[in-house]
């Protein structure tokens, strides 16, 4: 008995170590992609042309959750921030180091040189701002994602707030994808972009071509934003009675 004990001892103490180890890393990985809000007074007129814009400085990480989802991660010291792509190219990829977001709520510009926007709705509004942002026209552009949602979370939220960096954006990602059913609180068929919320939590969408805006309140999870596919109505098509009757 007194073998088995002492052989156990070592694994054991194996065991805390590792397990000590893991929630040092959760943490340490938690508090690793900060940043700041950009403010001045260019960036505030540019704010007053969008609904939850935000423009942020510091550390970011990107993630592909699934073979279609791109996502940048980052928090400041009010909130936790999710940016998600959805229906993108399988091969599509992000190889820079992000060290400055500007979310426009139709595109994200990375760096000031590189312009991920949702297709068909980039408008000249956006192009405008895009100039005055990098004082340049050579900044590469991808026009051509269907889905960009923006998530944040409030940090006093218990809920949110203790999950780790990887969990909080696999939620993310799983509310992108579910079955969605019933009305929408915001947007709706023929919307392109909706939000709900605001302040220190909420959520924000823009959809593409042959995709509605949906944006609901949640009690129970996380607030919805999400893009629907537009349905196919119906065409009848009645051809007049040529005979004598």
């Amino acid at each position: 008995m007194k073998v088995i004990v002492r052989n156990l001892i070592p694994v054991l103490v194996l065991m805390l170590l590792f397990s000590c180890s893991a929630d040092e890393n959760t943490m340490a990985d938690k508090y690793n992609f900060l940043s700041k809000k950009i403010e001045n007074n260019e960036i505030k007129n540019i704010k007053a042309n969008y609904q939850n814009s935000i423009f942020l400085k510091g550390k970011f990480k990107i993630v592909k959750p699934t073979r279609n989802q791109l996502v940048i991660y980052t928090e400041t010291d009010e909130a936790r921030h999710v940016f998600l792509f959805d229906e993108v190219d399988e091969s599509f990829d992000i190889n820079i180091n992000i060290e400055k977001l500007s979310y426009l709520k139709n595109g994200i510009l990375l760096n000031d040189d590189l312009f991920l926007g949702v297709e068909g709705n980039v408008n000249e509004i956006i192009n405008t701002d895009l100039k005055t942002l990098t004082n340049n026209n050579s900044i590469q552009r991808i026009d051509n994602f269907k889905i960009l949602i923006h998530k944040w979370f409030d940090k006093e939220d218990a809920n949110f707030n203790e999950l780790s960096v990887d969990n909080l954006i696999n939620e993310a990602s799983r509310s992108a994808v579910l079955t969605h059913k019933g009305d929408c609180d915001a947007g709706g068929e023929g919307s392109t972009g909706c939000s709900i919320g605001g302040g220190s939590s909420g959520c924000s969408v823009s959809c593409g071509s042959g995709y509605y805006a949906c944006c609901n309140i949640t009690t129970m999870d996380l607030n919805d934003c999400h893009c629907d596919k537009g349905k196919k109505h119906d065409i009848t098509i009645y051809k007049r009675n040529s005979g004598i009757g």
